[in-house]
């Protein structure tokens, strides 16, 4: 690695956290190999910003984030106060039936930051740094029911950012296009999308999508991607936990594929034994015949398949 890269990351690092520590109402987590920096601002309307930085190269500029409630007391969007900020090492082992790896590492800094709106409740702004991507995510807590419309959250790219990605469709079969961002039309995108910029390969999608509607992307007018709730309204009690905002950072493409960072942002298998599950090769009817599920000889026939190419499943 470029000793002098690492080092002007470092010095990247150790200067916004003194900042923060100033009262400028800037703070940052830094990549355990301090190569990668998401640095949260809080600006003098109280509204949230975010940028992400590997060594010298600022790969997502300045970007709102936010969450609109249902009510004034669940919307963080602006005339937000700086709380608190709590800090955690997270390094830890696990396995998996199946996947990239036998055994996942899941290595990080977070920072837990606490920002206050109006109405005095507070919403809890949870950011990772690994040395192979960044990610955030919002969480409230309260008693009885709590009403979320959408989130402010932007993504802010170089005006060069190189892009494949589909166009939204609900059951995601579409082409990855190869655009320029600069290109593409006010539109409806879905995740994940791959993005070159620089140097730099990005992939962007969500991560512990759980007890939350899955989300898809918006250009937008002013250049910049956003995140876009499939339905008008939702309401969850007691807790509200956004996907994690996840992206996975690399100076080439084999980062983006082995990387295990929507695997490590998951939570545990609420599963306590899955030995009983065995991975193996499947023949999948519904792909090549969608009626193949209605008539039991079309079905027969994909099981004789399976056990004529020794493929264990249907």
């Amino acid at each position: 690695m470029n000793k002098k890269l690492k080092t002007f990351g470092l010095i990247w690092c150790i200067i916004a956290i003194f900042a923060g520590c100033r009262g400028t109402d800037q703070f940052t987590v830094c990549s355990p190999d301090g190569q990668l920096a998401l640095r949260v601002t809080l600006d003098e309307q109280g509204c949230l910003l975010y940028s992400i930085a590997r060594n010298d190269s600022l790969l997502f500029q300045a970007s709102p984030m936010g969450v609109f409630g249902a009510d004034s007391a669940n919307t963080f969007v602006e005339n937000l106060t700086f709380v608190k900020v709590s800090d955690a090492v997270i390094d830890e082992t696990y396995s998996l039936p199946t996947g990239k790896t036998r055994i996942y590492h899941n290595r990080c800094n977070e920072k837990c930051f606490h920002f206050r709106n109006a109405a005095g409740n507070v919403l809890q702004f949870i950011c990772r740094a690994y040395d192979d991507g960044v990610a955030f995510r919002y969480v409230m807590e309260r008693d009885g029911n709590i009403g979320i419309v959408s989130e402010k959250t932007r993504f802010n790219l170089p005006g060069d950012a190189v892009t494949w990605m589909m166009n939204y469709k609900l059951d995601y079969e579409n082409y990855y296009l190869r655009r320029k961002l600069a290109d593409i039309e006010e539109e409806r995108l879905s995740y994940p999308a791959l993005i070159q910029t620089g140097e730099h390969w990005l992939l962007l999608t969500e991560a512990n999508v759980y007890n939350h509607p899955a989300t898809h992307l918006r250009k937008t007018a002013d250049g910049t991607l956003a995140v876009v709730f499939p339905e008008d309204s939702f309401t969850v009690a007691g807790r509200y936990e956004s996907p994690w905002r996840t992206f996975i950072i690399g100076d080439k493409l084999s980062t983006i594929v082995e990387s295990t960072l929507v695997e490590n942002l998951n939570p545990p298998s609420v599963i306590p034994d899955a030995s009983w599950i065995e991975p193996g090769v499947a023949v999948f009817p519904w792909w090549g015949n969608f009626m193949a599920n209605t008539y039991m000889d079309t079905l027969k026939s994909y099981v004789d398949l399976a056990a004529e190419m020794n493929w264990q499943w249907i």
